[in-house]
């Protein structure tokens, strides 16, 4: 029950401090009393002197430059809070944290380094969010907290002394639009992929169980317009000539290569791409969501046109 009340309490927190839902996100974090009906003692914000059982702090609008944010409190009498830290907007677009501190000592497992198999964090709570292991992605070390939902977020619990000042600090950057265009893209690819293994299976995809005039290819070829004049990324149209699962397979596939390239290119740029264009964003995501459906559609279609030839076949 406890821990059902965290993390609806952590889903409030980041919906109350949103940004909206198409916008690059923040970060924000927060100390509360683990039991309120057990310790009946307040917490001070330092910055503000407003004494509550729980304290916030949010930044907006993180850039791709890993930064230093931090809250200060204090307690007025002895007992446990949990430290707890998640996005703050609904975009989807990745944010990454690392090197957790408290008054300039790291928390247990505070740059995450010792992870699971499973991508969770050992020492601390984990909601929706994953740790992930790459230098290139790290601020310090070889892995930091990646979270790319706005439901995520993690805590841990910690002593604090009556009077005590406490400043609560971490690393803070946002990933890029492009990551969330590819998780996306990913959901597409899977069915493919799958459509692929049965159409071989089935000998073949016959041209009535593709989508109704095109429309699956014209979606690709209207994202790879779109991510050319929007995101500077080209791949070569798909041809209309030879539509399969193979092709469409293969043209996403490029289509996700391309962007990993931009995004890595663009890494130690300061704004991401599309970071002030909030309605692009939207309509590209929407698109690729268009483009899943499709995907599922045919996945559908091939997985029916199986079971009919196996019908077929049996005496």
């Amino acid at each position: 029950m406890k821990k059902s009340l965290e993390i609806l309490a952590l889903l409030l927190f980041s919906l109350g401090n949103g940004c909206g839902a198409i916008c690059y996100d923040g970060v924000g974090f927060s100390a509360f009393l683990q039991d309120p009906k057990l310790d009946k003692f307040l917490l001070v914000d330092e910055r503000t002197g407003q004494k509550s059982d729980c304290v916030r702090f949010g930044a907006r609008n993180l850039t791709q430059q890993w930064k230093r944010f931090s809250l200060v409190l204090s307690a007025e009498g002895d007992g446990l809070i949990n430290l707890r830290f998640g996005p703050m907007g609904a975009s989807e677009i990745p944010i990454y944290l690392d090197e957790i501190q408290v008054n300039g000592v790291p928390l247990p497992n505070g740059g995450f380094e010792a992870e699971a198999p499973d991508g969770t964090a050992p020492g601390w709570t984990l909601f929706y969010g994953k740790v992930v292991t790459d230098p290139g992605l790290a601020f310090a070390g070889k892995s930091c907290m990646r979270l790319a939902d706005s439901r995520s977020g993690f805590w841990q619990g910690i002593g604090i002394k009556r009077g005590e000042k406490m400043e609560v600090s971490l690393m803070a950057r946002t990933g890029s639009a492009l990551e969330c265009f590819a998780d996306e893209l990913g959901k597409a690819q899977q069915n493919l992929e799958l459509s692929v293994k049965v159409a071989a299976r089935s000998r073949g995809l016959s041209a009535s169980r593709m989508p109704p005039n095109s429309e699956f290819a014209r979606c690709v070829n209207d994202l790879i317009h779109l991510s050319e004049s929007q995101l500077h990324v080209s791949v070569p149209l798909l041809a209309l000539n030879s539509i399969t699962p193979e092709a469409l397979r293969d043209k996403l596939l490029d289509l996700a290569k391309a962007w990993d390239a931009e995004r890595r290119r663009t890494a130690g740029e300061e704004r991401p791409c599309l970071y002030d264009k909030p309605e692009v964003f939207v309509e590209i995501k929407n698109r690729i969501r268009e483009l899943a459906r499709f995907a599922d559609e045919l996945k559908t279609d091939v997985l029916l046109e199986l079971m009919f030839v196996k019908q077929k076949k049996s005496p």
